[in-house]
């Protein structure tokens, strides 16, 4: 059985090593992130102009919770402001009224068609579609 490694730094075992890597994502860089997620920006563009990769924020989300659950809510703000904007406004505007229940009851307010056929689609086949589809399938009456 191999010797678990000990940190050159610290000489304790690595498990236990705390002089790792130092954290990227300080509480100030997380402020900034959380303002840019607030504006609604996206996650890939937010990281870019903070100057850090992607996949930081998604390694980061992995390990810390708290961390998790504070930038989504940061990202719901935006729609969460959009959403109670057009609740507060659907007394004094109609059209907006009816476009909200067009989107959230689809069912009982949808104003799209849905057309349904019965029966069956003929399908005008060349010659040569005819003989292969024959070819694998004998059966086929075309």
């Amino acid at each position: 059985m191999t010797p678990k490694p000990k940190c050159k730094g610290c000489h304790k075992w690595k498990s236990k090593c705390n002089c790792g890597r130092p954290e990227v994502l300080i509480p100030e860089i997380c402020d900034e992130l959380e303002k840019l997620l607030r504006l609604d920006y996206p996650i890939r563009k937010a990281m870019e102009v903070l100057g850090f990769d992607e996949k930081t924020f998604y390694n980061r989300c992995k390990r810390d919770k708290a961390f998790f659950q504070r930038m989504y809510r940061a990202k719901r703000f935006a729609t969460e402001l959009a959403r109670a904007s057009v609740v507060k406004n659907l007394p004094s505007n109609p059209k907006l009224a009816l476009r909200y229940l067009e989107l959230k009851e689809r069912d009982e307010f949808n104003t799209k068609v849905i057309q349904e056929h019965e029966g069956a689609i003929p399908i005008d086949l060349t010659e040569q579609s005819r003989r292969t589809l024959k070819k694998y399938n004998p059966d086929t009456n075309l």
